[in-house]
């Protein structure tokens, strides 16, 4: 599959959280792009271990690939709410935790500790593309297939990154460390 990242119109997520009426109620892929995902990625190792050279469009960098039958509600969870319903928040906070990566971006408001700091940061410094398609899950398998996706763990859990992160998680994400942790 071959696919034109730098046509992609990206949404900044500080305009996405005062409205999210920008983004459809339909099925499709989402491409999350982070200012400071090159910072992040080396403070988490990536680049040791993972041969996939990073896609950047407009200064940020692509980190994490979705789909859902609900644009709109999928961002939602990613967005405004917490870990349990978001798999990127979850993977981010385990990097916090595991390397400061967040930290070490050096960008606004990187300084964080938890969910309300982490919705913060992503206000400040996420950037989405929404593609509407009718199969949003075979697309977003061949985009994560064929492209650097560094935040996805669950269509690439047997390759070295993705088990890092997921370390990361279970020890993270464990009830004695996350009760202090993530509030």
């Amino acid at each position: 599959m071959i696919f034109d990242y730098q046509s992609l119109k990206l949404l900044n997520a500080h305009d996405l959280l005062a409205s999210l009426a920008a983004v459809p109620q339909r099925a499709g892929v989402y491409l999350l792009f982070l200012n400071g995902g090159m910072r992040l990625l080396r403070a988490t190792g990536y680049f040791q271990i993972e041969p996939r050279r990073v896609i950047s469009v407009q200064n940020a960098q692509h980190v994490y690939t979705g789909a859902a039958h609900n644009l709109r509600d999928r961002l939602e969870q990613h967005l405004r709410r917490d870990w349990r319903s978001s798999s990127f928040r979850k993977t981010l906070l385990a990097t916090q935790y595991a390397r400061h990566a967040i930290s070490k971006t050096r960008t606004p408001s990187s300084k964080v500790v938890g969910e309300s700091s982490l919705t913060a940061w992503l206000r400040d410094n996420l950037r989405v593309a929404v593609i509407p398609t009718r199969a949003p899950f075979d697309v977003e398998r061949k985009l994560i297939e064929t492209t650097a996706s560094p935040l996805n763990i669950a269509q690439r859990r047997r390759t070295g990154y993705p088990r890092r992160l997921a370390q990361w998680r279970r020890q993270a994400f464990a009830p004695n460390v996350c009760q202090r942790w993530y509030r």
